[in-house]
């Protein structure tokens, strides 16, 4: 259980991190506390219709196993 809480505010900062870099951070789109790796990405494509996963992770610097983690919750 920890280490998916583990995983799931690593994707949250770097998700942070994207929108800060892309000037679209607000209100609206600032990262809730997430327990859920599959959550946060849920979030991602409801939020971002236009915006993948893929996208993100090329933008940030996540570390191996939460890359590897976070391609996995796509398939």
């Amino acid at each position: 259980m920890n280490h998916h809480r583990i995983e799931a505010n690593l994707l949250d900062h770097a998700f942070t991190k994207y929108l800060r870099s892309s000037k679209k951070l607000d209100e609206e789109t600032i990262p809730k506390n997430i327990t859920s790796g599959k959550g946060f990405i849920l979030r991602i494509i409801y939020r971002h219709g236009t915006c993948t996963i893929k996208e993100i992770l090329q933008e940030v610097a996540l570390s191996p196993s939460a890359t590897t983690t976070a391609l996995n919750h796509l398939e």
